[in-house]
């Protein structure tokens, strides 16, 4: 490489690397709490995979890098000048194709190393944000883990159906793909100024809940749930404040600490406006984006709810299968989930409608005219957020427990109805959602019913207050359940 090629690179990724020259990651981009989600991540940078995180806009990914960034310079006492963090989406960036791309990867693995790159020497980093903004990445990167150099690539990007694109065409094998979520209610609670330490216990309980949960163990998930509200007691009522705050607004980390709801509602519509114009408009070449808006709209206003395809079309005046692709589309910028008809028949379950989320309920509760206090005072309305929060925070439990976030829902002849499935097909998990006062018998009945007739051994019971065990149904407060997943 020639040295004004080299001079050319150096000067842009000096500023984005300032730890080159005896700094560190600036405090607004490695934040100083690192929370759950850094403490999952941190491990895998001793794998040799490519370390792939997807998620939505302004969920925190590039923070997470910078944490990395600032864990490898301060905690790790790895040499500043092997690590390299570069994004594409940064204002002027010039290098968006191939070319530059293995141009950059190649200065800071040879010139500005000063010395030849060497199998079993020590590791260097690269971290590529919005990667997949360069055409021909996931082949770039194949190329150079191939060679089996000591190189860590973390990457990141917004999209999560091009990060996966990539993925599956050139990096069989050889990538880790982690979904990036919003916050969880304990780091939020941190972000908002609780005790840091129930960030760390809230990974411990989660880690409890999620082998209880594979044991299908109805004791050891009520100990799990007992454990985490003897240890919350003290800031009992604090918590409380801070659930009825995430039921309106959620966990994005940039509106942890945002005490307006107008201000809150205006980011959710500038966020969802550039997801769909500037993401998935541009992505997918979508010739009618107002149609895809419009359906993220309906979703949100009938999120946790059953859909019949062929209303929906007809109210967009759009075909069935552009229907489809459009929520195709959303789902693979992590805005909507699908839960289909629980079966062991895969056609039965087809003709059957499909309930659909809007996973995010910040942005469900913009988009449906509900991000206000009034909407805490609605039992009706609040219920379907409700369904809404513990659909989404089932997704992140289904991907802990099977490698796999998927939902589904059943109903029997009677009209008995089980919110939420998670699980392998042969050892399904029930999940039914009761945000109220009383909880009788007769709301146990769908449960009992699922239970009896998938021998699935365990049912949780989400409930505004109650903890206690029925048979072999677990009844758990919602800020509880929340707090485990």
């Amino acid at each position: 490489m020639a040295e004004a090629d080299v001079e050319r690179m150096r000067r842009p990724l000096r500023v984005e690397n300032p730890w080159w020259a005896g700094g560190g990651p600036p405090e607004a981009l490695a934040k100083p709490f690192r929370g759950g989600r850094f403490e999952a991540l941190k491990n895998s940078l001793d794998r040799p995979d490519i370390l792939a995180l997807s998620g939505p806009r302004q969920v925190g990914k590039t923070t997470l890098m910078h944490q990395l960034v600032q864990y490898l310079l301060e905690d790790r006492k790895v040499s500043p000048r092997r690590v390299l963090f570069h994004s594409f989406d940064a204002p002027g960036t010039a290098y968006t194709n191939r070319e530059a791309l293995h141009g950059i990867i190649d200065f800071f693995v040879g010139p500005f190393q000063k010395a030849p790159l060497r199998h079993g020497g020590p590791s260097l980093f690269v971290f590529l944000d919005e990667v997949a903004k360069v055409e021909g990445w996931a082949r770039t990167l194949k190329g150079w883990y191939d060679l089996r150099y000591p190189v860590k690539f973390v990457v990141s990007d917004s999209s999560q159906a091009l990060l996966w694109r990539g993925a599956a065409e050139f990096l069989v094998g050889r990538v880790l793909l982690e979904p990036i979520h919003p916050m969880g209610l304990a780091d939020t609670g941190c972000l908002r100024g609780m005790d840091w330490k129930l960030s760390g216990s809230a990974c411990a309980w989660a880690a409890d809940f999620a082998a209880a949960i594979q044991r299908r163990s109805v004791k050891g998930t009520y100990t799990v749930f007992g454990r985490i509200e003897s240890e919350v007691g003290e800031i009992d009522d604090r918590l409380d404040i801070e659930l009825e705050r995430y039921l309106l607004v959620d966990g994005f980390p940039a509106l942890a600490t945002e005490e307006s709801l107008a201000v809150a509602n205006a980011r959710f519509r500038q966020y969802f406006d550039l997801t769909v114009y500037k993401d998935l408009v541009r992505t997918f070449q979508i010739r009618n984006p107002k149609a895809l808006e419009q359906l993220a709209v309906l979703v949100a206003a009938g999120s946790a709810q059953r859909t019949n395809y062929e209303k929906l079309s007809q109210t967009l005046k759009v075909k069935i299968d552009t229907l489809r692709d459009y929520l195709d589309y959303l789902e693979s910028a992590s805005l909507i989930a699908t839960s289909e008809f629980y079966g062991r028949s895969r056609a039965v379950s087809l003709r059957r409608p499909k309930k659909l989320y809007l996973r995010n309920c910040g942005v469900r509760n913009a988009l449906a005219g509900d991000l206000t206090e009034e909407l805490l005072e609605d039992p009706a309305r609040l219920g379907h957020v409700v369904e809404t929060v513990v659909a989404e925070h089932a997704l992140r439990l289904s991907q802990r427990l099977t490698g796999h976030a998927s939902l589904a829902y059943w109903q029997d002849d009677t009209g008995r109805e089980v919110d939420i499935i998670i699980g392998p097909p042969l050892r399904p998990l029930p999940i039914e959602v009761k945000y109220q006062q009383t909880v009788g018998d007769g709301d146990l009945a769908p449960l009992r019913a699922f239970a009896e007739k998938y021998r699935t051994g365990l049912g949780l019971l989400v409930t505004r207050d109650r903890l206690e065990v029925r048979g072999n149904v677990v009844l758990v407060p919602l800020k509880l359940f929340l707090l485990a997943t």
